[in-house]
Formats: C-alpha cells, structure tokens, sequence
C-alpha cells in the first residue's frame, strides 16, 4: 500500500511541475509578444528612441529569461528566436524600418510557433 501513496506522490509532483512549467513558460511568451508590438508600435509612430528603449528592455528580459526557459524546455526555437531578436535590433539602431517591421514579424511567428508547441507538451501530459 506505501508503493501505491508513493507513486501517487510523485505522480501528482509531475503534474504540478509540468503545469507550473507550462504556465511559466506560457506568462513569459505572451510578455515577449506584447514588448515586441509595443516597441513597433512606437517606432510606426515615429518615437524611434522609445522604440530602441523598449526593444532593448525586451533583449535585457530574453537574456534574463532564455536560461531559465533551456533549463526546462528542449526547444530549438529558443535559439532562433535569440538570432531573430538581434538581427531586429541590428536594423531597429539601423533605422531599416521595413526590415524591422518584418524580422519582428518573424519573431512573432516564431513566438506563436513555440507557444502552440507548448499546448500540444501539456495535452499530451494531461
């Protein structure tokens, strides 16, 4: 019977990890996509030194988070989505609008890409 509670235990432990994980990882990926609308929001209105600011504080966010996020996810994207970020930022102190724009639309792409990869991980537990 002490077999039976004790795999129960751990059994519950892994869920409560794995959906923790999820909604760690899920807070995180909707953060990211709202600084980035935020920051091509502000260079489409011509505030180009807002728009270095923000997209320098989404760099400074995806440095401090992408370890953490290697640690408990397996994920190519998360390397792609580390070159789309700089490659953006290149044509963001650039001024090469229309590229911005489009490498941003990129990492969104990308960012969806990973959130609904995350959604297939948790059904699958579940």
């Amino acid at each position: 019977m002490k077999r039976i509670w004790y795999a129960v235990i751990c059994l519950t432990a892994i869920m409560i990890l794995c959906i923790t994980e999820y909604f760690y990882t899920m807070q995180t990926s909707n953060t990211i996509l709202q600084k980035i609308d935020i920051a091509v929001q502000a260079n489409k209105s011509g505030d180009y030194d807002n728009a270095r600011l923000q997209f320098k504080a989404l760099e400074e966010y995806w440095d401090n988070i992408s370890s953490k996020l290697q640690l408990i996810i397996d994920h190519n994207d998360l390397d792609k989505i580390s070159l789309l970020l700089k490659s953006s930022s290149g044509f963001l102190e650039q001024n090469m609008d229309r590229e911005f724009y489009v490498e941003c639309g990129k990492l969104k792409e990308c960012m969806n890409e990973f959130i609904n990869s995350e959604h297939k991980v948790l059904n699958n537990i579940l």
